[in-house]
Parts: C-alpha cells; sequence; structure tokens
C-alpha cells in the first residue's frame, strides 16, 4: 500500500507538471496570437485612411500644380476619431507642402524611404506601403509611407503616422510583473539586449505585410508561482484521495478488497446451484407438456393480458381451432356463445383475475 502510494504520487506529480507546462506554453501562443490581430486590425484601419488620403483627387490636383486647395482641410476628413492618424505631405522635390505640428518628424530615416520609394515607385502600378517604426523613449509611433503616382509620373508622398500605445492596444494582456508587449523592426535579440529584457522569456510572430514584428516578454517567476500553486492544489487533491482509500481499507478491507479465490469459489458453488435448478425446471416443463398434450381435456395457456400462447392437441379437437389460427387472441372473443351465462363469465374472470382456480360448467 505504501509503495503504490508513493508511485501514484510521483507519477501524478510529473505528469501533472508536464500538462501545466503545456497549458502555460499554449496559454501564452494564444494571448501572442490574439495580440497580433489587435496590431494588425490596427495598422490595416491606420493604412486605410492614408491610402484615401493619397488617392484624393484634390491632393493628387494640387502636388501636379493643377490646382490650390487647403491641405489641412483636406487631411482633417481622414485623421479619425482623436486624430488617430496625423498627417505630412511631400511634393516630388521632397518638399514639405504640410505637415502637422504634433508630427514626430524622424527627417534622415523619412529622406531615405523617401528617395527609395521615388526611385521604385514609377515602376509600379499600385505601389505598396512603407512602414517605419519610430521609437524613443517619450514617444512610439507608426509611419506609413504611400507614394503618389498619377499618370504613371511620381508626384508626391503622404505621410500618416499613428501613435502606439501599448497599455490602450494590448490592455488586460499586459500585467507589469507577468508579461509585456512591443513591437520591433529589428533583431529581436537586439531589443532584449538593448532593454535589458535577458530575465524574461521572450515569445515573438511577425507581423503581416509591415515589416514588424510583435514581442511578447513572460516573466519566469509568475509561472513558477503558477506551477507551485498548481501543483499544490493538486498534491493536496492526491492526499485526501490516498486517505480516504486508507480508511476504507482500515475499516472497510473484507467488503472492499475481495479475495479472488475466494470469490472465484463462492461464484463457481453459486454458478453449479444455478445449473441444477435449471436442470430440474427444464425436466419439470418437459414432463408437464407431456401430460397437458396427452390430456383429454381441452387445455389453453395465456399470457397476463389473455392473449392465447398455445393450446393443446385435445383444444383443437374439441374446437375446430388450430394453435396457428388463434394464437394471440382473447379466448373469450370466439368461443363464447350467445347464450353464454354472464354471471359464469364474471365469475371465471374475477377468479382469473386474482389468480385462483375456478370450476365452471357450460
Amino acid at each position: 500500500m505504501c509503495v503504490f502510494a508513493i508511485a501514484s504520487v510521483v507519477i501524478l506529480g510529473r505528469e501533472s507538471k508536464h500538462a501545466i507546462d503545456y497549458l502555460q506554453t499554449t496559454g501564452s501562443n494564444l494571448e501572442l496570437q490574439a495580440a497580433k490581430l489587435f496590431v494588425e486590425e490596427y495598422l490595416d484601419n491606420a493604412k486605410a485612411r492614408v491610402k484615401l488620403a493619397s488617392s484624393n483627387k484634390d491632393i493628387i490636383g494640387f502636388l501636379e500644380g493643377k490646382q490650390s486647395v487647403n491641405l489641412d482641410s483636406t487631411l482633417h476628413r481622414y485623421e479619425g476619431d482623436s486624430r488617430s492618424v496625423l498627417f505630412a505631405v511631400f511634393n516630388a522635390d521632397r518638399e514639405v507642402l504640410f505637415e502637422d505640428k504634433f508630427r514626430h518628424p524622424s527627417r534622415a530615416n523619412e529622406i531615405r524611404i523617401f528617395d527609395e520609394m521615388k526611385r521604385l515607385a514609377s515602376n509600379l502600378i499600385t505601389p505598396a506601403p512603407v512602414y517605419l517604426l519610430h521609437n524613443d523613449t517619450d514617444h512610439i509611433c507608426i509611419k506609413i509611407f504611400m507614394p503618389i503616382i498619377s499618370n504613371g509620373n511620381f508626384v508626391g508622398m503622404v505621410f500618416g503616422e499613428t501613435p502606439v500605445d501599448y497599455d490602450e492596444l494590448f490592455g488586460e494582456l499586459i500585467d507589469p510583473k507577468e508579461r509585456w508587449y512591443a513591437l520591433t523592426q529589428g533583431d529581436v535579440s537586439d531589443y532584449v539586449t538593448q532593454n535589458e529584457l535577458g530575465a524574461w522569456l521572450v515569445n515573438s510572430t511577425p507581423v503581416a505585410r509591415a515589416g514588424l514584428t510583435l514581442m511578447q516578454g513572460v516573466n519566469p517567476e509568475s509561472l513558477e508561482l503558477q506551477l507551485d500553486s498548481f501543483m499544490g492544489h493538486i498534491y493536496n487533491a492526491i492526499a485526501v484521495v490516498m486517505g480516504v482509500s486508507f480508511l476504507l481499507v482500515l475499516f472497510a478491507g473484507n467488503k472492499v478488497l475481495v479475495n479472488p479465490h475466494k470469490q472465484l469459489e463462492i461464484s463457481q458453488k453459486e454458478l453449479a446451484e444455478k445449473n441444477s435448478e435449471l436442470i430440474l425446471q427444464e425436466r419439470e416443463s418437459k414432463l408437464l407438456a407431456m401430460v397437458v398434450k396427452a390430456a383429454r381435456d381441452a387445455v389453453v395457456i395465456t399470457d397476463k393480458h389473455g392473449a392465447i400462447e398455445w393450446v393443446n392437441r385435445a383444444f383443437e379437437e374439441m374446437t375446430g381451432y388450430a394453435l396457428v389460427s388463434v394464437k394471440g387472441k382473447i379466448p373469450g372473443h370466439f368461443l363464447q356463445g350467445d347464450n353464454t351465462d354472464p354471471q359464469t363469465k364474471q365469475r371465471i374472470a374475477d377468479s382469473l383475475a386474482k389468480g385462483l382456480p375456478i370450476k365452471a360448467r357450460f
């Protein structure tokens, strides 16, 4: 019993730990994928606003020099709620025609991206936007660059900048002591090293079409605390089960634990007795069938509902009805004549209902 208990605790503990580790890993991956969906939806919304602004005919005509337009009021239509997208417009010569005063310029990167997109854009029918993650100690934002092509010529570019607030974007998925999320456009290991996050377990997944990587940091100490808590509950449950089992064996051992050899002997004896009873019943049934079959009086056997199940040969000779033709019928439905005495009929019915024998003369 002691060896069994120890082995059970060890095996259950080990398997439970593996199961909890798997659940923790699966849970972290599910949260990471959910956070990725938030980011992609957020970027798709910002990209749609920048794309609409870059396809505005008034802005295109202004960049081509064909008309004048108030860029501030025109772009204001695409900013969204709480000015979620801040705009800037450059012409083909890289001159700033409009720039929201709340933008956070990153001139060196913007000039580099502008020159590269200008070089490539004329060769593309529908140039794709370029994303730039601007990340400093005071502000995090994503810049979306959309070139404007008119009649196959590069005429300028619209910049859209959308702020990134991790607490607002990921909400309850973030816990300062247990879990964080961040975006990077470089190598994940470089981000971890630069921000001194080597003590965290870092998972990552690429963000579709943006060239960004979403990172998830998990505090290993919080995982250990979860594991210890789960294992504590499991060991308590095992202790309760083993305690109850011990008490059952102690106070009801003979009833709970059955000697298989003794039980087999009892079963064999009961089986032999049942077999003898069946043989005796079969012999008596055969004798009764022989007597009834040879009897000169008509014999009718019915079920509990009064339907005929069997008749002997004397019944068939006396009434002219064969067993096949009357099986399942009620005798009174076809044996009673018009002059049947109602009192005799009722007396027979009452006796049969009570299971008592009766003798009647017809």
